[in-house]
């Protein structure tokens, strides 16, 4: 259980701390260092005692956090636990997680989904009594792609877990989307959450809007503001449809980042929510550049809002948490990006997110410069204009990851292609500049959007798909033919349809009929929730001393057996409904649904981006005990796993490089650089090949030399101890600086290697 809330609040805030580091710098700023851990998180325990203004909720590492940590040298879990032991009781934490993506960039099987969820959840304090609250989003607001994540929230509730699921509802500001179009995406969410799966427990707790790009204005700042985009309508619009479709107890919220508008329409959403009597919580903090301050919304209050005000004592704690951040914040000085040098109009007008302008500039902006030799501005400009046309062709989808990362990897190929033919002098179509994006780009596109997407455009990314996929999909050599008649059509499904038939991949009309009656339809749809829950192991579930032991997991088990029992019998009885009618029904229904699968990859994708991902899970924890087998020592196996399926998720990777230089050569220091000045050291190297080294800089090539044999001794677990030692020589031979030679062996002869040698 948690702490209530003060006795008839009807604020509630949320700090997105986690928020604010990517925004900023890409994740780099360390959301569990000490000085936050002493004295950020636990002052909100003071701050809810002083006054009626309440902290619900703070954002622990989500979104691509985990993955920066494992590239910065930390454990995502272990700073996960870190912020649990640091936040007060009572405070929820909060994971964003990106539907079937999880906080990653690949999407998941439904196995290694649950086990990410599951181990998020356990560091967060889920089973300890800590109330961990799920943002679900999906950056289209696809229900179906939210359906594994919902469910597997309640498989967590169901096993004793304190999980509950916010629905996030992303947020574009454009007259294309009006405040119906918002309605109808919550009420679609909503029947997903609400879906009757296996009887398990309800967990929505919060609906809220999710407002990357910062667009949303208010008619407070400027009277002007159109109703698709002003604070107060939209706030007033899905309090409507959440009353009408949800229970009483659920929370309204609000994200949005700052572009100069936020503040304002931050204030008229909660005046709005506080006239209604409905209960609301938007995302603030303390300072920072990213997020509307605390002080400054209710500032805008004063007089309009009794209720929306700090207490003195209250506003000298918020001052205290600003300073710890701001000392933090300041650490990470040189690895903050300029986020200035894309406007906030550049960022409404583009589409480019919060979270996605350190990226934006990083990844795309200056590459694209390096690559085409002109300046940083004229870069911008270039990826900009085509970033703007790429988000109006495609479908104008929200710029949410992992659409936003998409939009601008997009728009960077684009360049790139207009710029080659060129220079080559080939004239190309438009839509011709979609044609080299990466197969996954391909995927995720031909997936419904809020829009309609441009009908040429279109056309040349589903053809450019099935160039590549058709091989795999039909490699017969029988085939060939076919694979020409579809790429002729290929956003028809009808024309596919007949195609497919006349290459005799067709079901006779009988058995179309039978598998798509009500009786068939129903028991299929059962025996799809029941596949669901019994595809997750039962050794991914909770099973040691703390977390799961004794009657629940008595329970569980017998839920199991339950389920297991109950498939079987909706199986036999569809072996009769098939048998009655002469057809064999395992046959019958894989055939029906290869020819399904095989008509989704013509045109519009509608079955969930994950649905054919195999699972990986299994693969990394044989992967990890190789390597502990070594004799290293990690936080935990799941630790090391989750690290494994964050850098490494598809089954053709294998342990990224990054997670083995974790796993070997752990950090406890900051996350710079060692050759960093907070390390008193600059960390040069001298203009003569052979003059030593800086001690930072003759550490940082000891890192690269143990990390480079680490993976040699991984790759070749079978060497016997002589053969490790003869590879460290001949290895410590190719050094040439003999400071950083003499120091590895001085390692090495002290036994103070980060890999054991036996």
């Amino acid at each position: 259980m948690n702490a209530p809330m003060h006795p008839g609040t009807l604020l509630q805030l949320t700090l997105p701390v986690r928020d604010l580091s990517q925004s900023e710098n890409g994740n780099v700023l360390d959301i569990a260092h000490p000085i936050l851990l002493e004295r950020f998180y636990p002052r909100i325990a003071d701050f809810n005692a002083s006054g009626p203004l309440q902290i619900q909720a703070v954002e622990t590492p989500c979104g691509a956090q985990p993955q920066v940590d494992v590239f910065r040298g930390r454990w995502p879990l272990e700073t996960m636990r870190k912020i649990h032991s640091a936040l007060p009781y009572g405070i929820a934490a909060r994971i964003l997680i990106r539907g079937p993506f999880g906080v990653g960039l690949t999407p998941l099987a439904t196995p290694d989904l649950f086990f990410m969820l599951q181990e998020l959840a356990l560091a967060s304090g889920a089973a300890d009594g800590r109330l961990v609250i799920f943002k679900l989003f999906e950056a289209q607001n696809n229900p179906d792609e939210k359906r594994a994540s919902s469910r597997i929230i309640k498989m967590l509730r169901e096993q004793g877990l304190s999980v509950l699921l916010e629905d996030a509802i992303c947020f574009t500001a454009d007259a294309a989307f009006p405040p119906e179009h918002y309605q109808e995406c919550t009420r679609l969410s909503l029947n997903v959450h609400h879906e009757d799966f296996l009887g398990l427990p309800e967990i929505l707790t919060a609906v809220s809007l999710k407002d990357m790009i910062g667009g949303l204005d208010s008619k407070w700042r400027d009277p002007e503001t159109p109703e698709y985009a002003d604070a107060a309508t939209l706030t007033r619009a899905l309090t409507e449809v959440v009353r009408q479709n949800a229970d009483e107890h659920v929370v309204v919220a609000l994200h949005s980042h700052d572009t100069g508008f936020s503040t304002e329409a931050y204030a008229a959403a909660m005046d709005v929510a506080c006239s209604q009597r409905q209960t609301f919580r938007p995302d603030v903090l303390p300072s920072g550049q990213s997020f509307a301050h605390i002080n400054e919304v209710l500032h805008h209050l004063q007089g309009k809002n009794p209720t929306a005000q700090l207490t003195e004592k209250q506003e000298t704690i918020v001052a205290e948490m600003s300073q710890a951040l701001e000392e933090v914040r300041a650490m990470y000085q040189d690895y903050r990006i300029d986020t200035s040098v894309i406007s906030g109009e550049e960022r409404r007008r583009v589409k480019i997110p919060g979270g996605a302008v350190p990226s934006t500039v990083r990844l795309f902006i200056q590459p694209l410069a390096d690559r085409l030799k002109i300046s940083f501005e004229e870069s911008k400009t270039l990826l900009l204009q085509h970033m703007e046309q790429a988000w109006i062709d495609l479908g104008k989808p929200h710029s949410v990851t992992p659409g936003a990362k998409f939009l601008g990897q997009t728009a960077y190929v684009k360049a790139l292609r207009e710029a080659r033919a060129k220079a080559q002098d080939e004239a190309l179509a438009h839509a011709e500049l979609y044609r080299e994006l990466p197969t996954e780009l391909l995927v995720y596109w031909r997936g419904q959007m809020p829009a309609e997407p441009n009908a040429d455009v279109f056309a040349c990314l589903c053809d450019e798909y099935l160039k590549r996929k058709l091989p795999e999909l039909l490699p017969e050599e029988s085939y060939r033919p076919l694979h020409e008649n579809l790429r002729e059509n290929p956003t028809d499904k009808d024309s596919a349809r007949q195609q497919l038939a006349q290459h005799g991949l067709s079901l006779s009309k009988e058995a179309t009929q039978l598998i798509e009656s009500e009786e068939v339809q129903q028991h299929l749809e059962r025996l799809e929730q029941l596949d669901f829950y019994l595809s997750i192991p039962s050794s991914y579930r909770l099973h040691d001393e703390v977390h799961c032991v004794g009657p629940r997991m008595e329970v569980y088990e017998q839920q199991r057996q339950q389920f297991e029992s109950e498939h079987n019998q909706k199986e036999e009885k569809l072996v009769k409904l098939f048998a009655a009618k002469s057809l064999d029904y395992k046959d019958t229904i894989g055939t029906y649904r290869r020819i399904e699968s095989l008509l989704d990859h013509i045109g519009l994708r509608t079955q969930p981006i994950a649905g054919e991902t195999e699972s990986r899970v299994p693969q990394l924890q044989e992967e990890v005990q190789r390597i502990l087998d070594l004799g290293v020592e990690v936080p935990s196996f799941d630790d090391a796993v989750l690290a494994g399926l964050l850098m490494a998720p598809s089954s053709n990777q294998r342990l990224d490089l990054s997670v083995q230089k974790l796993v070997f050569f752990p950090r406890d220091e900051f996350p710079q650089e060692w050759s960093h000045e907070l390390f008193h050291d600059p960390g040069y190297q001298a203009d003569s090949p052979y003059a030593p080294l800086a001690l930072g800089a003759q550490a940082q090539e000891a890192e690269l030399f143990w990390n480079k044999l680490a993976q040699t001794f991984y790759l070749n677990p079978d060497w016997t101890p002589s053969e490790r030692l003869d590879s460290f020589y001949r290895e410590l031979n190719a050094v040439q600086d003999p400071s950083v030679y003499e120091w590895l062996l001085s390692q090495k002869r002290m036994q103070k290697t980060p890999i054991p040698f036996s």
